[in-house]
């Protein structure tokens, strides 16, 4: 296949991919949020709709990890439309029966959360498939830019769909978003078949990328870091708590341009592990600026500088891990990606929470930024090490 360049990508097969990617991220996206405001007038309040939000992030956690670890080799369009068909369902039910008992919503926010999540990793490795190798980097930032653009777009619209009409309302347009989303992956092209990995070879394999992972759940501890402590950092700075949701739309923003930036070039020096570690270095540096310059200039040059290169980091993360894995189990080997993200994230919440009863938000901002540090060097050394045991054993057979 010859080279596509992003304006190829928009084209055949691909095409298909993006409004697969597009319309099976939105929905993700949407119901943390739509489910706290579904449950703002009920009994209960806003404390369900952290509970039922709880529970949706869980059970796509657990979801990954179960489902994601049968997936097998390019058989991907079957499980996958079909998880993604369960879920529109139980979403849509949810938007029917909005006065049922709390039980039945955390049932059906289970079903809608679990068997989609192995949609991420499912439509990355399939899209590889679907253009040259050195398009392949380019594919995988337009990945990132989507779920970046899906995450700016969902609060505002939830906001309008449940503040200015009804609290049922953005179910029902993520029950059709899932459900368009499973109709574009029953059109992709067939993948090619691939050499199977035996059973003990996959364990050995996707087990030996746990660095990797420690990397994808490091950069969801930081950027939840930033995220859950913006609001209280700019109150403690006397800076209107509004401008929490503005600087984090601004990340989304600059982070879809240094994902664009990223997917201009074939290769940029280095390998992708080292990329991938350099960038987390240089995401987690701009998080520090977020919490040591004063004001909302300082909140806003840290967040905005750290989205530039965030979009960067998830790509060659993704790239670094398609390098480790055989071919057939880079689908399961991104859904235990995705795991690793859902950990890192509900960790940094916790634990954001823990130092904020404590100290200063900048002190919480600072302490993620540590924890963050040290998870990065820990993957580095330890893929370092795998690196050169290899030749140690060659060096004494020889």
């Amino acid at each position: 296949m010859a080279r596509m360049g992003y304006r190829g990508l928009a084209t055949g097969g691909v095409a298909v991919w993006l409004v697969a990617t597009l319309f099976s991220r939105l929905p993700v996206a949407m119901m943390p949020l739509a489910l706290v405001f579904f449950a703002r007038e009920a009994p209960g309040g806003y404390a369900v709709g952290a509970v039922l939000a709880a529970v949706y992030t869980i059970a796509e956690t657990v979801g990954a990890l179960v489902f994601g670890a049968r997936l097998r080799g390019s058989f991907l369009r079957r499980p996958l439309g079909i998880g993604l068909l369960i879920s529109a369902f139980a979403v849509g039910v949810f938007a029917l029966v909005p006065d049922a008992p709390l039980v039945v919503h955390i049932l059906l926010t289970v079903v809608a959360g679990a068997p989609a999540a192995i949609a991420p990793g499912s439509l990355r490795s399939l899209v590889t498939g679907l253009v040259a190798e050195n398009d392949v980097p380019r594919a995988l930032s337009v990945d990132t830019m989507l779920n970046q653009a899906a995450w700016a777009l969902s609060p505002a619209i939830v906001s309008v769909l449940a503040l200015r009409f009804d609290a049922s309302l953005p179910f029902a347009v993520a029950a059709v978003s899932t459900a368009l989303s499973a109709l574009a992956v029953w059109r992709l092209p067939a993948g090619k078949p691939v050499p199977e990995t035996p059973a003990t070879g996959r364990r050995r394999a996707l087990w030996s990328a746990w660095p990797v992972y420690l990397t994808s759940a490091a950069a969801m501890y930081l950027l939840a870091t930033a995220e859950l402590t913006l609001p209280a950092l700019l109150e403690d700075r006397g800076v209107a708590v509004g401008w929490a949701g503005a600087l984090l739309t601004g990340f989304a923003v600059a982070s879809i341009v240094g994902g664009f930036c990223y997917g201009l070039r074939d290769r940029w020096p280095g390998s992708y592990r080292t990329q991938s570690n350099l960038l987390l270095l240089v995401v987690t540096l701009f998080v520090a600026v977020m919490a040591l310059l004063p004001g909302l200039p300082g909140a806003a040059i840290g967040l905005l500088l750290a989205g530039l290169f965030q979009a960067a980091l998830l790509t060659a993360r993704n790239l670094s891990l398609r390098e480790r894995l055989p071919e057939d189990l880079h689908a399961t080997g991104y859904s235990m990606m995705y795991v690793g993200s859902g950990v890192g994230y509900g960790v940094s919440g916790m634990a954001s929470g823990a130092v904020l009863a404590i100290a200063s938000p900048s002190v919480a901002v600072l302490f993620g930024v540590g924890v963050t540090a040290l998870a990065g060097v820990a993957g580095f050394f330890t893929e370092r090490r795998a690196e050169r045991r290899p030749e140690m054993v060659s060096s004494k057979e020889s």
